[in-house]
């Protein structure tokens, strides 16, 4: 999906929503698809009195910057107490309320993790709506409350499952568009998170059962690989229609927010081709925008460790319109500088990726060495100690991971990651910039907010 699609669609996914997202999303439910009962469980956020535990603890864990703040009136803005609590409530208190109402959730998450997961959308297009993706990390947020209300009473496999529970959610959500990609990272992230706060309570079957999850995770095709394929359908598609007549290009315009005077130029010189013209525009785009999304997919079916240099966009894309007359380009020029509105987000999105990946493989380490640990009454000295050489080994960084042996058992493990990451633990601390190059994410590493990536190259 091109930048412009993707930020229409989170746009789109903001919107409110009627109950019911099987059958707001027209979805005829077969019982074979884990995406079902995600959708099922995604509804139950929408209770009052669960929305109402949510705006509470997010009150309360925010509550210096949320003290005395007032609307435009003049009148405090804190949210009600929900019942049962009260403003001296502690943090336990108030996650064990939450936590009350995600049981019935995590079994449907639980269903839907054993079956086959994909987007039983059967058509997707500019105007498609995500209603469930903000949903979807809604419960992954209640997962990490359940877990950390289980490892608090003492019940370390409870605690485990219902993260693990939200690694494989994380994992079949991101098999659709690149957007779900980016949200099932998202929630893998809070799973992660979770996971470094929780290592010290983790039992040895605990551990082991990480290690399985892990490894069946990592074992699977990297979940942006069926994203990409289904984005070069989505934009083909997208592209074929909007270039079938010099109205339709203009709606398409109008649609992906695209205007100015460029927007303009590129109208009235679709306008000036014959129907052959615009026929021979549509297919030279065609095959620029398939080989791109071929190579790019290509890329990240090969090892981890070149994706981000790999799947880098082609240097003609970034000349096909600069220093241009929109109004006389070729029709060879202008299918270059369509394919570069079209062309697939891929090495920010891959980075993300890859850097996820990295954190899951950090997790399997982090269950080797407390296996090791159980075992033996103290860690490793030694990486090697606790597993084999082919999980030492970072696709990330192209070096080993890194490990420290501390005092009293303790220990540090990370990957020194890339330029653009900084280094990487199971919860992500962004770099902090020491100066203002451009913007954020041109160095954080990340996939940059949605809908505000620039073109592969500003028309001229």
């Amino acid at each position: 999906m091109s930048a412009i699609f993707l930020g229409f669609a989170l746009l789109s996914s903001s919107l409110g929503q009627p109950p019911g997202l099987i059958e707001q999303l027209s979805i005829k439910a077969t019982g074979q698809n884990g995406y079902e009962d995600y959708l099922r469980a995604a509804d139950l956020t929408d209770r009052p009195d669960y929305k109402a535990l949510g705006a509470w603890l997010n009150y309360r864990q925010f509550a210096k910057a949320n003290q005395d703040k007032k609307d435009e009136e003049g009148n405090l803005t804190d949210p009600p107490v929900p019942p049962g609590l009260s403003p001296s409530s502690s943090e336990l208190e108030v996650r064990r309320a939450r936590a009350n109402f995600m049981e019935e959730a995590l079994e449907l998450v639980r269903a839907g993790n054993r079956k086959p997961v994909s987007d039983p959308r059967t058509h997707i297009d500019a105007l498609t709506l995500f209603p469930e993706l903000a949903k979807f990390k809604e419960l992954a947020k209640g997962f990490v409350d359940l877990a950390y209300v289980r490892f608090a009473d003492g019940k370390s496999a409870q605690g485990t499952d219902a993260l693990i529970q939200t690694l494989e959610m994380g994992n079949g959500i991101s098999h659709g568009a690149l957007l779900n990609v980016l949200v099932g990272i998202a929630c893998d992230s809070l799973a992660l998170a979770a996971f470094e706060a929780h290592l010290d309570q983790l039992s040895l079957a605990d551990a082991r059962r990480v290690e399985t999850t892990c490894r069946r995770i990592l074992g699977r095709e990297p979940a942006i690989v069926a994203s990409m394929r289904l984005e070069k359908q989505f934009s083909m598609n997208m592209l074929g229609d909007s270039l079938r007549s010099p109205a339709e290009f203009k709606k398409a315009m109008m649609i992906f927010d695209f205007g100015g005077e460029e927007s303009t130029a590129l109208q009235e010189r679709v306008e000036s081709f014959s129907a052959q013209d615009l026929k021979r525009l549509a297919n030279l785009t065609l095959v620029e925008i398939a080989a791109e999304f071929d190579r790019v997919i290509n890329a990240l079916s090969r090892p981890e460790a070149s994706w981000t240099t790999s799947v880098q966009g082609p240097d003609r894309y970034e000349e096909a319109l600069a220093q241009k007359d929109l109004k006389n380009i070729t029709i060879e020029e202008m299918a270059m500088g369509l394919a570069s509105i079209f062309h697939p987000i891929s090495s920010q999105a891959a980075l993300a990726e890859l850097r996820s990946r990295t954190q899951i493989r950090l997790l399997l380490l982090h269950a080797k060495i407390i296996e090791y640990r159980w075992q033996n009454a103290k860690v490793p000295e030694k990486l090697l100690d606790a597993t084999d050489a082919k999980d030492v080994a970072d696709p990330m960084s192209g070096e080993a991971f890194k490990y420290e042996a501390q005092e009293r058992n303790r220990y540090r493990l990370f990957s020194v990651g890339r330029a653009e990451t900084g280094d990487i633990e199971l919860k992500y601390r962004r770099p902090i910039k020491k100066e203002k190059p451009g913007r954020a994410d041109d160095v954080e590493g990340i996939p940059p907010p949605l809908g505000v990536r620039e073109l592969a190259r500003p028309l001229k």
